[in-house]
């Protein structure tokens, strides 16, 4: 027995010898190429595209750090789903110059569905010492990916009120209402899916007699970026009475970081309620969080309603009927 026990420590010592020795290092073989191709935007996701408004193509562009010479590069197609895209085999760069594009041509997408390609240049045409990165410090990359949804919006506006966003932070009134635009569309599931057009880069210029602002009244015009969307995008199941979100970059920064609002261990849900017309997520349920910059700091809640109507019936009217005092109640 002792015997086998030496053997055995004897190959542990062997293994533990071999496992030291590094492998001597190898240069990489040269680039065939100085060329080198990428993408300057190598992604847009989630596209929406208006069934009604006829877009049949969609156009990608190419760059390339060497533009002396005429180049044809071959494109190799990764994903197409249901081969609804029509993508070229090659592109072509004339002489002098560095920048291309082609056109991937759309067939027939259903309205409701979701498609996409991703595409990549041949990498054996590339050199692969010569990866560098954007003016924003990001990687120009020989890889692409799109994905678009055909979907049908009608427009509407609606009152948002901010139970515990910006309300729990900065100590500003909770429940403050103001007016918002939002588009919805059914999708074939359903569901619907809503999307509340910028409702904090906005700024209050007028309130109602129901007390609703025509925008966020702590704002000023320096407080947002208006340059581009920052919409709130939900998902409501009317079956379940259910409502999902995606996270939310609001657009608004008071000098602290972006604010956000974002799901907290997993998927949030909230509250559908079809008859009062509104949207709830509550700060109780401890289901979001509003955070600046990178660092949490509260729980965040909200509703929405999806018309001036509906917040005044639930809220205005109710808080204005008279509270009768039982002990002058007259009994007939």
């Amino acid at each position: 027995m002792k015997k086998n026990i030496a053997i055995v420590l004897a190959l542990v010592a062997f293994a533990l010898i071999s496992c030291e020795k590094s492998t001597p290092w190898e240069p990489g073989a040269p680039a065939s190429t100085k060329q080198f191709l990428f993408f300057p935007v190598a992604a847009e996701l989630q596209q929406e595209l208006d069934p009604e408004a006829n877009i049949t193509s969609h156009k990608v562009v190419i760059e390339r750090k060497d533009a002396k010479a005429a180049l044809t590069a071959k494109i190799i197609v990764r994903e197409n789903t249901d081969n609804v895209f029509e993508i070229p085999a090659t592109a072509t760069f004339e002489a002098g110059k560095d920048t291309t594009s082609i056109l991937v041509k759309f067939k027939k997408m259903e309205v409701g569905s979701t498609y996409k390609f991703a595409i990549q240049l041949d990498i054996n045409e590339l050199n692969p010492y010569a990866l560098d990165v954007n003016a924003a410090g990001n990687p120009n990359v020989p890889f692409y990916e799109y994905e678009a949804t055909l979907i049908k919006y009608e427009n509407g506006e609606g009152v948002i009120v901010d139970d515990a966003i910006i309300a729990s932070t900065f100590g500003v009134a909770p429940s403050v209402a103001w007016t918002a635009k939002f588009q919805i569309a059914q999708l074939p599931s359903g569901n619907y899916k809503i999307r509340v057009l910028s409702p904090y880069c906005t700024v209050a210029t007028a309130m109602d007699d129901n007390g609703i602002y025509d925008g966020y009244p702590y704002n000023a015009p320096e407080d947002f970026d208006a340059s581009q969307p920052y919409n709130l995008s939900m998902v409501i199941d009317p079956v379940a009475q259910e409502v999902t979100m995606d996270d939310y970059i609001m657009g608004v920064d008071w000098g602290y970081g972006m604010m956000g609002v974002y799901n907290y261990g997993g998927e949030a849900v909230g509250e559908f309620d079809a008859e009062a017309e509104r949207i709830e997520f509550s700060a109780a349920d401890k289901a979001l969080v509003f955070a600046m910059g990178s660092d949490l700091y509260n729980y965040a809640g909200f509703r929405f309603y999806l018309s001036k109507e509906a917040y005044v019936a639930d809220v205005v009217l109710p808080a204005a009927k008279p509270v009768i005092d039982k002990a002058h109640r007259v009994l007939k």
